[in-house]
């Protein structure tokens, strides 16, 4: 182990989301290498929260987008508390912010954190373009800066980011909790309404509901798959607003689909994971870390993916990539993990991407800084 590090990391709040599950299972897992960890979130109260071990939460308690200059006063106050060697942002706003606490603080070192590959923000309204655009005029303020894919990295780059300050570290699974479990599948099943003896394949997708994730292709993919498989189930999970889940609730009617496909807000991603018998992922672009995919091999799950991000990376030769898009390459993908499923997805995940794996090399990345 390093020597012990103070590190603070800063992030909007530990909602529930694949970024936020990441940066609590980064920040115990320093804790436990004995290193002294807070998180300061913006917004306290997170469900995130309690995950976390032997790591301290400041709730810096901002108010609105308005609350600037309390906010900034109250994380001043905060770093002075805790003293960090290193403030480390999560995602874009953080990472603004730690930009702006160098000054106040010329010994501490300041890491930005990149969790995507659209690094225009394309498509995602003039607020996210605006941020998107001051990220790239202050990319050279920070120390270090860590993107959690190598297509993250390429982007990065190509928008004017210093290439001595990039580094890649790819997100870590935690491999406890996601593992093969063929009880926690019928649980799921059962929530879904479907009984211990149900006879027909289930494909999942698990993605918030927004253009990118691209729905409507998995959408046209099933349907032309149920031409051939007429017994699929088709589980589509994760949050979205009624606007932009309607559209898709209309596709599904027709597409002839009601019968195929379920709906579901939440889940209990293990046991999800568990019961299906395929996993998709059909986003257009922006991805960089997939995290669903990596949890699903974590299980043992088959999976197949658009070539969006680090999903190729990710899956190496345990799964298919397809374009994205395409809905006819993407049914003939899943067809081919129906008929002829592939082997080694755990075993794949566990060399290459466990979370230990991950604390270890943000561990000594990290150190670097002090040397």
């Amino acid at each position: 182990m390093n020597t012990p590090m103070r590190i603070l990391f800063l992030v909007r709040s530990l909602d529930p989301g694949g970024a936020e599950a990441q940066l609590v299972t980064l920040a115990n897992g320093l804790a436990a290498r004995g290193h002294a960890v807070a998180v300061a979130v913006f917004y306290g109260g997170g469900a995130l929260e309690e995950r976390l071990h032997g790591v301290h939460c400041f709730d810096l308690q901002k108010k609105s987008r308005a609350d600037m200059a309390g906010f900034s006063f109250r994380l001043v106050r905060c770093i002075r508390r805790f003293r960090p060697q290193i403030m480390h942002g999560y995602l874009g706003t953080a990472n603004l912010f730690t930009s702006l606490m160098r000054p106040l603080f010329p010994t501490m070192k300041t890491v930005w954190g990149l969790r995507t590959s659209d690094m225009q923000q394309e498509g995602r309204g003039p607020v996210a373009a605006l941020h998107a655009c001051v990220e790239r005029g202050l990319c050279r303020t920070p120390h270090m800066i860590i993107a959690n894919s190598y297509e993250g990295m390429k982007q990065a780059f190509a928008a004017g980011y210093p290439a001595d300050r990039l580094h890649v570290i790819p997100n870590g699974i935690d491999m406890k909790r996601f593992r093969p479990d063929p009880e926690a599948g019928l649980r799921a099943r059962a929530r879904w309404g479907l009984s211990p003896d149900h006879v027909g394949p289930v494909i999942g997708m698990a993605a918030r509901i927004v253009p990118i994730k691209d729905h409507a292709t998995f959408l046209r993919a099933a349907s032309l798959l149920v031409r051939t498989h007429p017994d699929c189930t088709f589980v589509c999970m994760g949050r979205g607003t009624l606007a932009a889940r309607q559209p898709l609730l209309n596709m599904t009617r027709q597409l002839g689909l009601e019968k195929h496909v379920i709906w579901r807000d939440q889940e209990t991603m293990p046991e999800a994971f568990n019961g299906l018998d395929v996993f998709c992922l059909s986003s257009l672009q922006g991805e960089g870390f997939p995290n669903v995919l990596g949890e699903a091999m974590a299980c043992d799950v088959p999976c197949v993916a658009t070539n969006s991000g680090d999903s190729a990376r990710v899956l190496g030769n345990t799964g298919t990539v397809t374009e994205p898009g395409r809905g006819q390459a993407l049914a003939d993908a899943l067809i081919t993990a129906l008929d002829a499923p592939p082997t080694g997805m755990r075993r794949h995940m566990l060399k290459n991407f466990s979370a230990q794996r991950m604390v270890r090399r943000s561990e000594k990345t990290l150190a670097s800084l002090l040397e």
